[in-house]
């Protein structure tokens, strides 16, 4: 079963001799059963494989589950991070407005300028520790 948790087997192969294990499991159950007697050493054995193998499967899953929502974060971060520069970009450009229509003001040429780099500085590191996060589990 600890061959099924190294970091170099592919998640359809582990899933795959989870599942396998779990029917050899299941057959051994269905050949044993409706016996009234004590449960024999083997038998407790098989047992505790089944519980065990039924706890790498769901961690399988939750790994699955992890994976995906790290995949997530990859795929939708730029689109994010292009989208709050968008947004910060029409702040600034209201702003901009509001004073020209209110104040009469007009802005000195660097007043206008935005700093994308660091919105973005700091989203590129908040969705390097959402990785991390994600794929250390």
């Amino acid at each position: 079963m600890a061959c099924v948790l190294e970091p170099g087997v592919d998640q359809a192969t582990a899933d795959l001799i989870v599942q396998l294990q779990l029917e050899d499991a299941g057959c051994y159950f269905e050949s044993s059963k409706s016996r009234t007697r004590e449960p024999t050493d083997e038998e407790l054995a098989f047992q505790l494989q089944n519980e065990e193998l039924e706890n790498v499967s769901q961690f399988l899953v939750d790994r699955r589950m992890a994976m995906s929502f790290a995949a997530a974060v990859q795929a939708d971060g730029n689109i994010l991070d292009d989208s709050v520069l968008e947004e910060d970009n029409a702040v600034k450009d209201r702003n901009i407005a509001r004073r020209w229509t209110e104040d009469g003001c007009f802005l000195a040429p660097g007043d206008h300028q935005a700093h994308p780099e660091e919105s973005t500085t700091l989203d590129n590191e908040t969705l390097d520790k959402l990785q991390i996060l994600y794929m250390s589990g």
